[in-house]
């Protein structure tokens, strides 16, 4: 992959971005700017002003939450580091308690909604709850619970 040049256009560096995070071994979209030789802020800032380039972006902030959210679960990334990952561009939340529970919850549907929308629904519907079962449970899912908002 070549550097990023003014020539390029925003369709061209939103397809460059696409094909690179597509590869297995990459998971950060920081990493793919310094490939194509810009800052993260610059990416984001061209993303800003193309929707092609804010799609390539948003899909490829997915990929990379899909990415860590498995490594992690797999045990290929350090749990700490992974978290840390998720809580900065991802947006979770770190230390989540008994009390938060609903809203746990709704973190993990919003993951696997996304996860699912990534690799075309191969997890199945299964990803692991608190205690770490990873068996889908009917009340699991909290679209019917009135007191949550999706």
């Amino acid at each position: 992959m070549g550097n990023y040049t003014e020539e390029m256009d925003y369709k061209d560096l939103a397809r460059m971005l696409r094909e690179w995070i597509s590869e297995p071994s990459h998971y950060s979209v920081v990493h793919f700017a310094i490939e194509v030789g810009m800052s993260k802020e610059q990416l984001f800032r061209m993303a800003g002003e193309d929707t092609e380039l804010s799609s390539a972006l948003d899909y490829a902030f997915s990929v990379q939450e899909y990415k860590v959210c498995e490594g992690v679960l797999s045990g290929e990334l350090d749990k700490t580091g992974g978290l840390r990952l998720l809580e900065t561009y991802a947006g979770w939340k770190g230390e989540v308690n008994i009390l938060q529970k609903n809203e746990y919850k709704q973190f993990m549907n919003e993951a696997q909604r996304r996860a699912e929308e990534v690799v075309g629904g191969r997890l199945g519907g299964v990803l692991p709850d608190a205690s770490g079962d990873v068996s889908p449970d009917e009340d699991d899912d909290l679209t019917d619970d009135p007191e949550v908002t999706p």
